[in-house]
């Protein structure tokens, strides 16, 4: 550095030292919002081209161009919220309740989503919130599209049923019947006003649901079977011998393994879960109970 400007005295040529290059807030040399000796930019005088400024590339929350997820200009993200906001209008502005419900009633998987697992998800919650949201106002109109999705949907989606129930339609009855005996929500609990709701209406019932066990093959109400995996077996006997016929784990040699179920501490919790390893060293269960 300049001995004088190690003094203070430097050589201003506007707001810039010409020995040292050391700045000063005065004497810029303005070209609209940025000065152009040192590149400060200034609040005023933007030259916007759309919703970024053309001289000094400041850029404003509006007058975007924006494309699915970025605008186009600036390569701003549009928001998970406002991404849903926008799918969710769309599908609204045209009354298309079948890809509203479709959305409810499929599973989502978040791994390798170009917008990244949390965006993902935020995105999803979003949209199923929107979805819900809509579904409700639109009332009886969408009570047939809801009721072909959940029919169909790999998901029984619990939210859909709660809407159905919120709207009050007896058309919702039989599916919603045929699925309370099949247990479908115990899972979340606090489902009494599905039951209840269906209740109501017993004239909408129809006969319940009959199918064979995969074990005896005798022909049971629904209603005297127990859910595991995608199949249902008879209570008792039948339960017990379930992992005959449903994938379980590798533990065979387990002193607690019974045709495929887990029977540790005396009772039955479930099928196998060793997936690899022994039982003496790799089974988190027999740890708790180890003979």
């Amino acid at each position: 550095m300049n001995i004088l400007c190690t003094f203070g005295i430097h050589s201003w040529k506007d707001c810039k030292c010409g020995r040292c290059g050391k700045t000063r807030d005065a004497e810029h040399r303005w070209r609209k919002c940025k000065c152009e000796v040192c590149g400060k930019v200034r609040d005023t005088e933007h030259e916007w081209s759309g919703c970024k400024c053309a001289v000094c590339g400041k850029t404003r929350d509006r007058d975007h161009n924006w494309g699915d997820t970025k605008c186009r200009t600036c390569g701003a993200e549009l928001s998970t919220d406002e991404m849903a906001k926008r799918w969710a209008e769309k599908l609204q502005s045209t009354k298309d309740y079948h890809a509203l419900g479709a959305y409810l009633c499929a599973y989502h998987s978040h791994i390798d989503d170009p917008l990244g697992y949390n965006r993902s998800v935020d995105l999803w919650n979003a949209k199923n919130r929107y979805a819900r949201d809509i579904l409700l106002k639109a009332g009886t109109e969408a009570v047939d599209a809801m009721l072909a999705e959940m029919e169909k949907g790999e998901n029984k989606d619990y939210d859909v049923a709660k809407i159905l129930v919120r709207i009050g339609d007896p058309r919702a009855v039989p599916l919603l019947k045929r699925l309370d005996d099949r247990d479908q929500w115990r899972a979340y609990g606090g489902h009494s006003d599905i039951t209840e709701f269906v209740n109501k209406y017993p004239q909408y019932h129809g006969e319940v649901e009959k199918l064979p066990c995969p074990i005896c093959g005798k022909v049971r109400p629904v209603t005297d079977t127990k859910q595991c995996g995608d199949k249902r077996f008879c209570e008792g006997s039948c339960w017990s011998k379930r992992g005959r016929v449903i994938k379980h784990g590798i533990g065979s040699n387990c002193p607690y393994y019974a045709e495929g179920v887990c029977m540790a501490g005396g009772r039955d919790t479930g099928l196998c879960s060793l997936e690899q390893g022994t039982y003496r060293t790799s089974c988190h269960v027999y740890a708790m109970y180890p003979k």
